[in-house]
């Protein structure tokens, strides 16, 4: 899924979680009564209720009906995939070594150095093969924002305001940037264009 379609399908979601929120009736639809296994869902219970309440509870007792019962409400199940989403997105950009291993054994790299290496001795060689696998494995993939002339590339990480919207490709942000000029919104030196990794 490219940047644009997981930006704009997720402004869609947290949209409709809130829209859905705000309805009287809370209700799951028909379509989770058969859908998730019974650690699924035990899974969403644990993400809504604290420990205490999860033991009052005794999810070990209880049927997959009991638990779709106790989640009760569809925004409940969303809110939850779109953390998990959030989670997915933060692991695959950082690097760790079960992170590490997993990469290399989707591209059944069993033998690559970098498996062997320990991450706090890796330098920026080793660090840019890593990020060339995360992308050749689908973990993360290279973005361009338009930013202002003033912020540099190593300062990327520190913006308090980044850009609205990233481009999967130099030539779309460039698009962009000259659509903004053109609307007279910013003059030619105002922006620029740089580019940053990010988990998918």
């Amino acid at each position: 899924m490219n940047m644009t379609t997981r930006v704009v399908l997720r402004h869609f979601l947290l949209k409709t979680r809130n829209e859905i929120s705000n309805t009287k009736v809370a209700q799951i639809d028909p379509f989770f009564q058969s859908f998730f296994t019974q650690n699924e869902l035990k899974n969403i219970l644990c993400s809504i209720y604290d420990a205490k309440a999860l033991k009052e509870l005794k999810l070990g007792a209880m049927s997959k009906a009991e638990l779709l019962e106790t989640i009760g409400d569809d925004t409940l199940i969303l809110g939850y995939f779109l953390d998990l989403w959030d989670e997915e997105i933060c692991q695959n950009a950082s690097i760790t070594a079960k992170g590490v291993c997993a990469v290399l054994d989707q591209l059944g790299l069993q033998s690559h150095y970098l498996r062997f290496k320990q991450i706090s001795e890796w330098d920026s060689y080793d660090l840019n093969n890593y990020r060339s696998l995360q992308v050749k494995a689908g973990k993360i993939c290279r973005v361009y924002g338009i930013y202002d002339a003033g912020t540099q590339q190593e300062e990327i990480n520190s913006v308090t305001s980044p850009p609205k919207r990233f481009y999967e490709s130099p030539d779309l942000a460039d698009i962009a940037m000259k659509e903004l000029i053109n609307e007279r919104q910013f003059q030619e030196n105002d922006l620029h264009i740089l580019s940053l990794i990010a988990g998918r």
